[in-house]
């Protein structure tokens, strides 16, 4: 059996090993100080080597097994990956904590609470995923708890008084620190899908600072320890401290700043661009266990976070050239698949784009969950050109098989056949589209304890749809527009609709920024913020149009007048659909305004 012994008695057959406790038995003879060297480095070969039976591996080749459980999920080979962190779940940190991050992910993928929640609300029990992943977390937690380094009262005392000496940990110690906090997370978030309580999210924040104070002891181990038994382990940790660090970095530098302000006084903090910089160290070093991930997840940000909440342009270059390598390995990889459908989307080729997602729902069957979100990018790729049956086509398919939002996806269908019936003068098709939007709101659901704003977005908004042309619309709440900046023949046609449907529609505002025409974007945005006393109805209009001037003037380097208005898009309105989304992206303006001052400063002063 996998076992990682903790004291001196050990044996290998590993001769490296032998030699260096020969040399360490050696200086013991030789030096006064050399039992106590000795008696250490036994205890750090012991961490590395453990008792095993016939067919056990010691703890640096569970590490490389767990690389290669890595790679094949890289290359679809999901339940194969399963099965091997199944056999060592028991006993193995890694291999536990491999099991965990899989069942996550499936958790994840499947929001399968969701549907379960909506049938059975007054059972408040958890949906089989969750709670899988949940109990296999659990299991992570007993070995960590297990290979932990023990701390006594006093220890823990101490700690607060000076820095502990991280040379005195066993390599299987520091190791069970790093995946504590890696755990930790994961629980974190299955505790935020696990139920709709507000105690969910108590629980939650709780886990996350916990897995945060960790990480940050990780850190201080990879800057201040000077020794290891083996580099691979050495290089295996620090991995994963800049792929920890690096990730929770970008989560809070996003936060509103009321909210980071509360977080900084209990020990948060976060700054994108320290945190992009530990990742890109974490996704450069392909020794590294964490460098597929780290890759994965400087993707996701640039290409979907950045892209959603976020004021910069993506640095869709660093991504690419990743993807690429990554494609000329593994050619049929649904991971580098999808992100290089989502780069063309995102540059505006959305005919290769197409292509792309179709090449990656057919490059795997094993994790069908994958196919939901490229169903979900064809939906978007067809409504921008105008190709209602097969968007409202794949907003079905979402709703049949998807549960992350069964409301989104009907008022989505509802919305596209709405566009089909006006475009086609189909009058027959006005019972249909009606009984989509009335089903809208009995489909809501809530998770950690709120309904999430799209949701409430598409239920207040389903009974309008006779009055108000709601589809363009829909497309600027998921920031769909970005796609549009990279392609104008994507945005004649939409200003054509608009001019002949709505004259004074903020989404003609949002085309012409797309145009580049600056100038007009900002007058019309001004013009709808002057008629402010005549909005009776759709008042999340208001700060929009607040926000989208301030962009407007940050685009044209007119920085003062871009701080105002982007503050008074957060401070003067509330209440209103999406008001999260607006506090996002104004915050993260802000900061960008913030950063470029900062830059202008040191730019004149190295000029003086």
């Amino acid at each position: 059996m996998l076992n990682y012994d903790k004291t001196m008695k050990f044996k290998t057959n590993n001769n490296v090993m032998e030699n260096n406790m020969t040399a360490a038995n050696t200086q013991q003879n030789d030096h006064s100080g050399g039992r106590r060297m000795s008696r250490r480095m036994s205890r750090k070969m012991s961490s590395v080597v453990g008792v095993m039976g016939e067919e056990g591996l010691d703890f640096l080749e569970s590490m490389e097994e767990c690389k290669r459980v890595i790679e094949l999920c890289i290359q679809n080979e999901f339940d194969k990956a399963i099965d091997i962190c199944e056999k060592w779940s028991k006993t193995s940190l890694y291999h536990s904590h491999g099991k965990s991050l899989l069942m996550f992910m499936k958790a994840v993928l499947t929001l399968e609470t969701c549907k379960h929640r909506a049938k059975e609300r007054e059972k408040r029990s958890t949906c089989p995923e969750i709670a899988q992943a949940m109990e296999a977390s659990n299991e992570t937690s007993t070995l960590c708890d297990k290979y932990r380094k023990s701390v006594s009262i006093t220890n823990s005392v101490s700690k607060y008084l000076w820095k502990p000496n991280y040379n005195e940990y066993t390599e299987v110690e520091i190791h069970a620190e790093l995946i504590h906090a890696e755990n930790l997370l994961i629980i974190a978030l299955l505790t935020f899908f696990s139920d709709q309580n507000i105690m969910s999210l108590v629980k939650g924040a709780f886990r996350i600072r916990s897995c945060h104070n960790s990480y940050k002891e990780c850190l201080e181990i990879s800057e201040t320890r000077t020794q290891w038994c083996s580099e691979r382990s050495k290089v295996h940790f620090v991995s994963g401290v800049l792929l920890g660090n690096g990730a929770l970095n970008l989560v809070f530098s996003h936060l509103p700043k009321r909210v980071l302000k509360l977080l900084e006084m209990i020990g948060f903090s976060g700054d994108r661009n320290t945190g992009l910089d530990l990742l890109s160290k974490c996704s450069q070093d392909e020794s590294g266990l964490r460098f597929y991930p780290g890759q994965l997840v400087i993707a996701g940000y640039e290409c979907y976070i950045n892209q959603m909440f976020g004021v910069r342009k993506s640095n869709l270059d660093v991504v690419e050239e990743f993807i690429d390598k990554g494609l000329d390995n593994y050619a049929q990889s649904s991971w580098f698949l999808w992100f290089r459908a989502r780069i063309l989307q995102l540059r505006g080729d959305i005919d290769s784009a197409i292509v792309y997602f179709n090449k990656c729902i057919e490059s795997q069957e094993e994790v069908k969950q994958m196919h939901n979100i490229c169903y979900w990018e064809l939906l978007w790729c067809h409504a921008v050109k105008f190709e209602w049956d097969l968007a409202a086509k794949y907003a079905q398919i979402l709703k049949d098989q998807c549960n992350w939002s069964a409301a989104t996806f009907t008022y989505q269908k509802a919305t596209f056949l709405y566009m089909k019936m006006i475009d086609e003068n189909l009058p027959e098709m006005h019972s249909e589209v009606s009984e989509l939007f009335r089903e809208v709101p009995k489909l809501k659901v809530r998770i950690a304890g709120k309904t999430i704003p799209p949701e409430k977005y598409v239920c207040v908004n389903a009974v309008k749809y006779f009055t108000q042309n709601e589809s363009l619309e829909l497309m600027y709440i998921w920031n769909i527009y970005a796609i549009l900046d990279q392609n104008e023949s994507l945005v004649d046609p939409i200003i054509d609709r608009i001019n002949r449907l709505i004259p004074k529609y903020i989404n003609d505002r949002i085309c012409e920024k797309a145009r580049k025409h600056h100038k007009n974007a900002e007058k019309c945005f001004a013009e709808i913020l002057y008629n402010e006393k005549h909005i009776k109805k759709d008042k999340f209009i208001l700060p929009m149009a607040s926000l989208e001037l301030g962009l407007t003037k940050l685009d044209l380097d007119s920085k003062t007048e871009a701080k105002y208005w982007l503050k008074k898009a957060k401070n003067d309105y509330t209440g209103y659909l999406l008001e999260t989304v607006v506090h996002f992206k104004a915050h993260s303006a802000l900061q960008r305004i913030k950063a470029l001052s900062k830059e202008d400063t040191t730019a004149t002063g190295s000029h003086k």
